[in-house]
């Protein structure tokens, strides 16, 4: 790799710890994962003012079926204990990121998406 990648990466590493994404080290070994962390970093800009934030507890219900799930947002070395714990990197936690009760919203999952609403938001 050449020196300015590395110089960049650096500058994202700081970035996401300075937005609290991350604590560790982190490795971009492929596309998906630079990708992920670029969008935590737009979502962590644009949800300043309020919202659903790593560490928050949300119930959602799945218009579509009607059915509810409780999940807790986590970073990408967030809580593996909780059972529930959904990363910000997967394409449903970084929709969640900066969302407020009663938003709906949507997330393209394996080709098809799936319309969310957040009934309760929290810590």
């Amino acid at each position: 790799m050449s020196a300015s990648f590395d110089i960049f990466k650096a500058k994202l590493v700081r970035k996401l710890r300075r937005l609290k994404l991350s604590s560790t080290i982190i490795t971009f070994s492929d596309p998906h994962t630079l990708s992920s962390a670029f969008s935590a970093i737009e979502s962590a800009q644009k949800r300043q003012q309020g919202g659903i934030d790593v560490g928050s507890t949300v119930l959602l219900r799945i218009i579509d079926t009607d059915e509810n799930m409780l999940v807790k947002l986590v970073s990408i070395d967030g809580d593996k204990t909780y059972r529930n714990a959904i990363s910000i990197y997967s394409p449903l936690g970084n929709a969640l990121l900066g969302k407020e009760r009663y938003d709906i919203f949507s997330v393209s999952i394996f080709r098809s998406t799936v319309e969310f609403k957040v009934l309760y938001v929290g810590s």
